[in-house]
């Protein structure tokens, strides 16, 4: 939770407004992944602990555990449960194509084409990473979230609360 509030913070220093189509307008330029890359890895960490996708998955690793909606739901409620999953993936590429990817900007090809392959092309990394990476013991996670994190995150703040100071 304290990686999603550090990198939201500075996202909305860097372009002054909360506004989603302002946010995409002050990307005309340089996309924010290019300004701020280290708010960009933080919020994707965030996002995917917060959809509990691999290695985020303990409450619900289905090949660990003989409970939860692995085994509860079949059929068409399963099918739901997994299309709102998938649903949510794309959601949150939409959210990270409006700030961090510069939105609909992009060179020859229509606006809302390039919304649409930004858009998609962030389930698709989540989706890799899930099929990449090892899944966190309790204690990994725990210091990850617990002290790595928070320390991380509260000196980015600082840091940038220093640089906004300082122009």
């Amino acid at each position: 939770m304290s990686f999603l509030s550090g990198s939201r913070s500075f996202r909305g220093h860097a372009c002054r407004v909360f506004s989603l189509v302002e946010i995409v307008n002050a990307q005309e330029r340089y996309p924010f992944i290019v300004v701020l890359p280290f708010s960009f890895v933080i919020f994707l960490v965030s996002i995917t602990a917060e959809m509990k996708r691999i290695p985020f998955d303990l409450p619900e690793a289905e090949n660990e555990l003989v409970a939860g909606f692995h085994t509860e739901y079949s059929g068409m409620r399963f099918g739901l449960y997994f299309i709102g999953e998938y649903a949510t993936l794309v959601v949150m590429g939409a959210l990270v194509t409006v700030f961090f990817l510069g939105g609909w900007h992009g060179p020859f090809l229509p606006p809302m084409v390039w919304f649409i392959l930004k858009a998609l092309t962030v389930p698709l990394v989540m989706i890799w990473t899930r099929a990449t990476l090892p899944r966190l013991r309790y204690d990994q996670l725990m210091h990850l979230d617990g002290s790595f994190s928070s320390r991380v995150t509260d000196q980015y703040r600082g840091n940038g609360g220093i640089v906004l100071l300082a122009r």
